[in-house]
Protein backbone atom coordinates (compact mmCIF):
# COMPACT_ATOMS: atom_id res chain seq x y z
CA UNK A 1 0.00 0.00 0.00
CA UNK A 2 2.61 2.38 0.89
CA UNK A 3 4.70 1.52 -2.47
CA UNK A 4 1.63 2.41 -4.33
CA UNK A 5 0.87 5.61 -3.21
CA UNK A 6 4.33 6.29 -3.09
CA UNK A 7 4.23 5.46 -6.91
CA UNK A 8 1.45 7.68 -7.49
CA UNK A 9 2.68 10.45 -5.80
CA UNK A 10 0.30 10.53 -2.87
CA UNK A 11 2.98 10.61 -0.38
CA UNK A 12 7.12 10.60 -0.52
CA UNK A 13 9.92 10.24 1.42
CA UNK A 14 12.65 12.90 2.81
CA UNK A 15 15.66 12.49 4.59
CA UNK A 16 15.90 14.98 7.78
CA UNK A 17 18.73 15.58 8.90
CA UNK A 18 19.57 15.99 12.66
CA UNK A 19 21.60 18.88 13.19
CA UNK A 20 23.34 17.52 16.27
CA UNK A 21 25.05 14.90 14.20
CA UNK A 22 26.68 17.86 11.98
CA UNK A 23 29.70 19.06 12.97
CA UNK A 24 29.32 22.20 13.20
CA UNK A 25 25.87 23.15 12.23
CA UNK A 26 25.07 26.70 11.75
CA UNK A 27 21.71 27.76 11.10
CA UNK A 28 21.34 30.84 9.35
CA UNK A 29 18.25 33.55 8.80
CA UNK A 30 19.39 35.94 5.78
CA UNK A 31 17.15 38.61 5.52
CA UNK A 32 17.30 40.66 1.88
CA UNK A 33 16.35 43.83 0.64
CA UNK A 34 16.16 43.84 -3.09
CA UNK A 35 14.70 46.34 -6.24
CA UNK A 36 10.87 46.24 -6.48
CA UNK A 37 10.70 45.14 -9.87
CA UNK A 38 13.60 42.47 -8.95
CA UNK A 39 12.51 40.73 -6.27
CA UNK A 40 10.90 37.19 -7.68
CA UNK A 41 13.98 37.06 -9.46
CA UNK A 42 15.96 37.34 -6.80
CA UNK A 43 14.15 35.16 -4.89
CA UNK A 44 14.42 32.69 -7.21
CA UNK A 45 17.74 32.93 -7.57
CA UNK A 46 18.52 32.41 -4.24
CA UNK A 47 16.02 29.34 -3.88
CA UNK A 48 18.74 27.94 -6.10
CA UNK A 49 21.60 27.69 -3.70
CA UNK A 50 21.82 24.47 -2.22
CA UNK A 51 22.31 25.38 1.78
CA UNK A 52 19.05 27.70 1.47
CA UNK A 53 16.38 25.46 2.31
CA UNK A 54 13.17 28.05 2.79
CA UNK A 55 12.72 31.43 0.41
CA UNK A 56 10.26 33.90 1.25
CA UNK A 57 8.98 36.93 -0.08
CA UNK A 58 7.48 39.18 2.55
CA UNK A 59 6.07 42.27 3.53
CA UNK A 60 8.24 44.14 6.08
CA UNK A 61 11.54 44.61 7.14
CA UNK A 62 12.55 42.81 4.54
CA UNK A 63 11.31 42.01 0.88
CA UNK A 64 12.87 38.45 0.96
CA UNK A 65 13.54 36.03 3.96
CA UNK A 66 15.70 32.97 3.65
CA UNK A 67 16.58 30.11 6.02
CA UNK A 68 19.46 27.49 4.95
CA UNK A 69 21.70 25.16 7.31
CA UNK A 70 25.30 25.88 6.72
CA UNK A 71 28.63 23.51 8.02
CA UNK A 72 30.40 26.98 9.36
CA UNK A 73 31.07 30.33 9.61
CA UNK A 74 32.82 30.71 6.27
CA UNK A 75 30.03 29.23 4.34
CA UNK A 76 27.25 31.56 5.86
CA UNK A 77 29.68 34.54 5.09
CA UNK A 78 30.42 32.91 1.42
CA UNK A 79 27.00 32.53 0.71
CA UNK A 80 25.32 35.76 2.17
CA UNK A 81 28.45 37.99 1.40
CA UNK A 82 29.82 36.66 -1.87
CA UNK A 83 26.95 35.20 -3.69
CA UNK A 84 23.39 36.67 -2.54
CA UNK A 85 24.62 39.77 -2.13
CA UNK A 86 26.52 39.87 -5.84
CA UNK A 87 23.02 38.83 -7.23
CA UNK A 88 22.08 41.83 -9.36
CA UNK A 89 18.71 43.76 -7.94
CA UNK A 90 20.26 42.71 -4.45
CA UNK A 91 20.49 45.86 -2.34
CA UNK A 92 21.03 44.86 1.10
CA UNK A 93 21.77 41.20 3.27
CA UNK A 94 21.36 41.08 6.62
CA UNK A 95 22.56 37.84 8.40
CA UNK A 96 21.29 36.19 12.21
CA UNK A 97 22.80 32.69 13.28
CA UNK A 98 20.28 30.90 15.29
CA UNK A 99 21.86 30.22 18.68
CA UNK A 100 18.94 27.96 20.16
CA UNK A 101 15.34 26.52 18.63
CA UNK A 102 12.99 26.59 21.07
CA UNK A 103 9.96 24.79 18.59
CA UNK A 104 10.55 23.52 14.87
CA UNK A 105 7.91 21.88 12.57
CA UNK A 106 9.54 20.50 9.54
CA UNK A 107 6.47 21.36 7.60
CA UNK A 108 6.96 24.82 7.81
CA UNK A 109 10.37 24.86 6.51
CA UNK A 110 11.81 21.41 6.00
CA UNK A 111 15.55 21.45 6.62
CA UNK A 112 18.11 19.32 5.59
CA UNK A 113 21.21 19.36 4.48
CA UNK A 114 21.97 19.55 1.01
CA UNK A 115 22.81 15.58 0.49
CA UNK A 116 20.41 14.43 2.23
CA UNK A 117 17.76 14.25 -0.45
CA UNK A 118 20.18 13.59 -2.75
CA UNK A 119 21.35 10.27 -1.26
CA UNK A 120 17.62 9.34 -0.45
CA UNK A 121 16.62 9.85 -4.23
CA UNK A 122 19.99 8.37 -5.88
CA UNK A 123 18.97 5.27 -3.22
CA UNK A 124 15.38 4.31 -4.51
CA UNK A 125 16.78 4.96 -8.31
Amino acid sequence: RVKRLEDENYIRFTAVTNMEHMKTPLLAQIGIHAEQDMIRQVAEEVAKFSQINAVIILLGRFDIFAIGLFEGLAEVQQVASNQILDLKGVRLVETSLVVDVAKYDNRVAKIVHPLSEYSLEFAAK
